[in-house]
């Protein structure tokens, strides 16, 4: 009898903490990633969904199958395969312990979060709510972000608490929200300064709600913390303006970054914050979208920027939106303290609109990279001597600083108009198109000039899923460039009043008046499919979302349709 009970104690540890394997038509597709063939000439944008039989079963983003021999592949690629066929999926249920389960997490363990809430209090030693620590190939995830929520209690400091020696780790597709107390102090993701050797770490299509911070890497002088990619997350609603409270993402001496496709709404003490990046760290902050920071104006330091980059280098800060920032916009600033170098930073077409304060505040005491950056101020600023696009003066102590944004070459003074395909980037100025490679800044001219442009975008695998294109809007029409040779096919159209200009899901979107055309790259000459926004404002592709704003309220849209639902703070009460 003892024995027969102490058997059946066992089956229920392991139900309660071990989860259930899912068959393998029941696991949630993975990663959209790039995949490349072993010539690196061929390109597409996919999941994974099987290996069958050598051939790589591959889903577009338009849900389609496509099917790639293995061998075929690129040698990363076929590693990522080979993961993948090692990976053992588990299911687990709001009832369970999920602290102990991830603990006790073998390697290449993938956790599949079944839908409900998971209510987690914090445990020794950080008061964390769940551990990651000394885990290899363990990934998080869920079927439905929206329906996944893990919900911290107010004493909680941590939701997951990356400790040291982890590598190849996933958390993506779940909502994260906090419970504020009193004095909140609650990270959805971060550690201390202590943890190191963490390596190849993936954080995306999270949704992080009522938070202090919501995802923060960082490590000592001494530490690694490298290889990180943070992408496609929403971080709203963060709580608190003092040091270490009130950051949407926050980075500290953490090297080979890139913090791509998030939408940050409502940030109080800053929305992208780089810290302590020692030169060749490699950070990059991309294609972020950031709206309304420090909303309520609380912020006991008029000039904490949304997104930051101090006391760092070799940190480029490129096309962004940020809209009607209550603070400056973005900034460089030195190191006062421990003089740490700030060099090799770069400031590449961003764009901020509803400037209040500064647009660009540069205060490194050298200079940094701008190129093509867009700033309109507010027309009604609340303190119009603070009101301006660009600044090096340092406000907190009253004085002037020898520092400034130099373009990396006199012909791109005026740039207007920048976009980025393959690697390189493509620059307008006065009318002149060239194609630059970074960091030599060598570049090659297009023969045509461009007049009255209204706005530029790159398409990845645009023709035959093998090769990028560039869109040219003037107000004549829409122009499909080709780099290699420079030539041109043209869709003839009245753009002249064309304010926005982007792409996604494969597909151009043109922003003119009320009015929203899609152009597809398979089909330029056909007339484009359109649908009226009033009082549209804005339209930005954010990853693979699609956002646009108009007197109504911010939406996400559908790329197919064009259809919206409403998006942001609204949508969380």
């Amino acid at each position: 009898m003892k024995r027969k009970f102490v058997f059946l104690l066992s089956l229920l540890v392991i139900v309660l903490f071990a989860g259930f394997d899912l068959k393998a038509q029941e696991t949630p597709l993975g990663e959209l990633r790039i995949w490349k063939d072993s010539t690196g000439q061929f390109s597409i944008e996919a999941t994974f969904v099987r290996l069958s039989g050598g051939q790589v079963v591959l889903q577009q983003k338009d849900e389609t199958e496509i099917s790639v021999p293995l061998s075929k592949l690129s040698q990363p690629d076929r590693t990522y395969v080979q993961v993948q066929q090692r990976t053992t999926f588990v299911s687990v249920t709001p009832s369970q312990n999920l602290a102990a389960i991830v603990q006790g997490a073998a390697p290449y363990t993938t956790l599949v979060l079944e839908p409900g809430s998971y209510k987690l209090r914090p445990q020794p030693p950080y008061d964390q709510a769940v551990l990651i620590e000394s885990k290899k190939h363990l990934t998080l995830t869920s079927r439905d972000a929206g329906m996944t929520r893990i919900e911290l209690s107010p004493d909680t400091k941590f939701g997951f608490f990356i400790a040291s020696n982890n590598s190849d780790l996933v958390i993506q597709n779940l909502t994260i929200r906090g419970n504020p107390a009193a004095e909140p102090n609650t990270t959805a993701i971060g550690n201390y300064s202590g943890s190191t050797n963490v390596r190849r770490v993936r954080f995306s299509g999270l949704r992080v709600e009522k938070i202090t911070v919501g995802i923060s890497v960082g490590t000592d002088l001494t530490g690694v913390y490298e290889d990180v990619v943070i992408r496609d997350n929403t971080v709203s609603q963060t709580i608190g303006t003092e040091a270490g409270y009130g950051y949407g993402i926050h980075l500290s001496n953490a090297k080979n970054v890139m913090v791509s496709g998030n939408v940050i709404e409502e940030a109080t003490r800053h929305s992208i914050y780089v810290a302590r990046a020692a030169p060749g760290g490699n950070v990059h902050v991309e294609n972020n979208l950031i709206i309304n920071h420090d909303i309520e104006g609380k912020n006991p330091r008029w000039y904490n920027p949304a997104v930051v980059c101090a006391r760092s280098s070799s940190v480029t800060i490129s096309h962004n939106l940020i809209v009607d920032p209550r603070a400056i916009g973005i900034s460089v600033e030195g190191d006062e303290i421990l003089n740490r170098p700030t060099k090799d930073n770069k400031l590449i077409n961003n764009r901020i609109l509803g400037a209040n304060y500064v647009g660009i505040w540069v205060v490194s005491g050298n200079s940094s990279v701008g190129l093509g950056n867009n700033i309109d101020l507010n027309p009604k600023p609340e303190h119009p001597e603070w009101c301006v696009k660009v600044s090096s003066f340092d406000y907190p102590n009253g004085k002037p600083t020898d520092s400034s944004l130099v373009e990396p070459d006199a012909r791109w003074k005026q740039a207007s108009h920048v976009a980025k395909l393959g690697g390189r980037l493509f620059v307008i100025s006065d009318g002149v198109l060239d194609m630059v490679t970074p960091d030599s800044w060598a570049y090659e001219t297009c023969p045509q000039l461009w007049d009255d442009v209204r706005g530029m975008v790159a398409v990845e695998n645009a023709a035959d899923n093998s090769a990028g294109r560039l869109y040219v809007i003037t107000a004549t029409g829409l122009h499909e460039v080709n780099p290699s040779g420079w030539g041109i096919r043209t869709h003839q159209g009245n753009f002249s009043n064309a304010s926005f200009v982007t792409a996604a899901a494969g597909y151009i979107f043109l922003l003119q008046g009320d009015v929203l055309h899609r152009f597809s790259p398979r089909s330029l000459d056909a007339e484009p499919q359109t649908a009226r926004w009033e009082q549209a404002r804005w339209i930005y592709a954010a990853g693979s979302r699609l956002f646009l704003a108009s007197d109504r309220g911010r939406f996400l849209l559908d790329p197919a349709t064009l259809e919206g639902v409403p998006f942001g703070k609204s949508q969380q009460d």
